[in-house]
């Protein structure tokens, strides 16, 4: 008989076609690659100017922020589950969302606040370079009237709550 911790001289198979025992699960692998890079590359080649990279931006955080408020219910709630395919993942307390593992959704948590803070950043100092500019008062009350329709103050509300929204979820991750 062969001893166990023998090894084959060749490979069972051709150099490209090898891959993990279940090939289901190489194949579901490489569709999950061709997919990021078809967004990449379709966010890349599409958000050309600084309006569409401010919109890609923003749902971005929109997003993030709603995984992290999702993620942060599931946590509070643990095995009784608002989404139940999530609740099998949910591990003691920590706040994961529709990762498998907490790790990679605090990693991409702390992507996210880094991005949304810089964003809130630059977009406040370009309101008061334009307010500046067209002799608007720097401090007029929101409410009254907005001067450009296309940046309402609201949607910067909603992203300043959003960031607000990724740092907590990402402090109880």
């Amino acid at each position: 008989a062969a001893s166990p911790f023998t090894f084959p001289e060749r490979a069972p198979g051709p150099f490209f076609l090898l891959g993990t025992v279940s090939t289901w699960e190489t194949r579901q692998a490489f569709w999950l690659l061709l997919t990021y890079g078809a967004v990449y590359l379709l966010v890349v080649n599409l958000a050309t100017t600084r309006r569409q990279l401010d919109r890609v931006i923003k749902l971005l955080l929109l997003m993030g922020s709603l995984v992290g408020f999702v993620g942060l219910l599931e946590s509070v709630r643990g095995a009784l589950g608002i989404l139940p395919a999530l609740s099998r993942w949910v591990h003691a307390g920590r706040a994961q969302g529709a990762f498998v593992n907490p790790d990679h959704f605090a990693a991409w948590l702390g992507m996210l606040l880094a991005l949304g803070a810089g964003f809130l950043i630059v977009q406040h100092r370009g309101r008061r370079k334009s307010a500046d500019a067209e002799g608007e008062p720097l401090f007029a009350s929101p409410l009254s009237h907005h001067s450009r329709s296309e940046d309402p103050f609201f949607l910067d509300l909603l992203l300043f709550f959003g960031v607000v929204m990724i740092g907590l979820t990402l402090v109880f991750t």
